[in-house]
């Protein structure tokens, strides 16, 4: 027998004949089809609680949702949703700019292309609290002073487009083991940043972020409930003194790395840069994992000991984006690398690495943590989680969400509108 009746919409709108109680549910939102009018309208708060209610009409229960699922449109939601999680709302936006998710960021800064003018230089210095342009101009060399001021500049940057307000009104602490952290985001409604901030912290409980910078690169990361450390490997750079061999850097640096660790690098040889490849990167671990904790150097290297993984694919990177990473590296990797720790040997499980490449042999390495494994011996840091102790469910989900590629971003990027304009005119 066939129906002439027309096949039901995915998405079943809700049998109800109450009158609608909040604006989530005014207009067409009850629909499978949005108008025209309402095509590009964002969710409206609270915006999880929208996603799940469009994720229920659709009967979508088992499709998960990204950690960008709060930026979407109700048109970009539901074509997720009624595709099972195949067709990424990113990909049937047809016109405008890519709405940035500040709370899952990867970003790099290639400062060796980087050549500012003395007018340039002046207007970033005074963007900057006037405690952190005298930090910048301590370094010697102009080299470690744009890598500085370059990281200022990120870290505010990511804090300010968390937290949807200017960059003047950040505040940035560190740790007694130097990680900085955002120090004013739990200020509420009546803080600078009011109910935006107030907003995406019930989205990222635990937001932090970390940065690192080494060769060409000056990057950030942050996570939105997880801990963050991050650091970039350049080659060569371990090898400060001149005409110095690899096994003389090796057996400078023996005392750092388990008998397991120099196993992982002996067996990439007989080829030196092979071995220094290995070796670079479980360093970089070991950086990302003392970075992520917050105790730094105050972390013996050898009590951590990495098992490298294997390759993954990296998340899709969003339209517009320049990616930074090199894609395959030349060794034949491709996409992200894994790794696991075991601290004093015995394995911890809660804790996840991922490695990829960027352009010029660089690598990246990122840790994600459980909060209650952060090392403060002041407490502010802590103090800015909601949810400084997660539950296994809600630790896997820190996990499953994919690691994202870097990004590079230019320095213009990491100002306001009015500093970019300044910028523009200095050139």
């Amino acid at each position: 027998v066939i129906s002439l009746l027309p096949p039901l919409p995915l998405c079943l709108p809700p049998l109800s004949l109450a009158a609608p109680t909040t604006s989530y549910q005014q207009g067409s939102r009850h629909t499978c089809t949005s108008s025209w009018s309402h095509r590009h309208r964002r969710l409206q708060m609270p915006t999880m609680e929208a996603l799940k209610q469009i994720q229920d009409e659709c009967l979508a229960d088992d499709v998960a949702l990204p950690p960008d699922a709060t930026d979407w449109t109700e048109e970009e939601a539901r074509a997720y949703f009624e595709s099972g999680g195949a067709v990424r709302p990113r990909e049937v936006a047809t016109s405008g700019s890519v709405a940035e998710d500040y709370r899952m960021v990867r970003w790099a800064v290639d400062t060796a292309t980087w050549d500012p003018t003395d007018a340039e230089w002046k207007t970033l210095l005074d963007t900057l609290p006037e405690e952190d342009s005298t930090r910048v101009m301590k370094f010697h060399f102009r080299d470690d002073q744009k890598r500085a001021i370059v990281s200022r500049l990120l870290q505010r940057s990511a804090c300010a487009g968390f937290l949807s307000c200017s960059h003047s009104d950040v505040t940035i602490h560190r740790t007694k083991g130097r990680k900085p952290y955002l120090a004013n985001g739990h200020d509420g409604l009546d803080g600078a940043c009011g109910e935006a901030a107030t907003r995406r912290l019930e989205e990222a409980p635990n937001w932090n972020f970390n940065v690192s910078h080494e060769g060409n690169y000056v990057i950030l990361a942050s996570e939105p409930s997880m801990l963050c450390g991050v650091d970039v490997a350049a080659p060569g750079q371990l090898r400060r003194q001149r005409n110095q061999g690899l096994e003389d850097l090796f057996d400078v640096m023996k005392d750092n790395f388990t008998a397991r660790e120099w196993a992982q690098v002996r067996a990439a040889g007989p080829s030196e840069k092979s071995m220094e490849m290995i070796f670079r990167k479980l360093w970089s671990l070991k950086e990302a994992f003392t970075k992520a904790r917050g105790d730094g150097l105050g972390f013996p290297f050898k009590r951590c000991e990495f098992t490298l993984g294997g390759s993954h694919p990296l998340a899709t990177a969003r339209i517009g984006a320049l990616a930074c990473g090199a894609g395959t590296d030349q060794y034949g990797g491709t996409g992200v690398q894994t790794a696991s720790v075991a601290v004093d040997g015995v394995i911890q499980p809660e804790w996840k690495f991922y490695i990829q490449p960027l352009a010029d042999d660089h690598w990246v390495s990122v840790a994600r943590g459980p909060p209650s494994d952060a090392v403060d011996a002041h407490g502010g840091f802590k103090s800015t989680f909601k949810k400084p102790n997660l539950s296994p469910a809600e630790i896997r989900q820190g996990h499953d969400a994919a690691e994202p590629p870097f990004v590079c971003k230019r320095i213009a990027d990491l100002v306001s509108e009015q500093v970019a304009a300044k910028l523009s005119a200095s050139y």
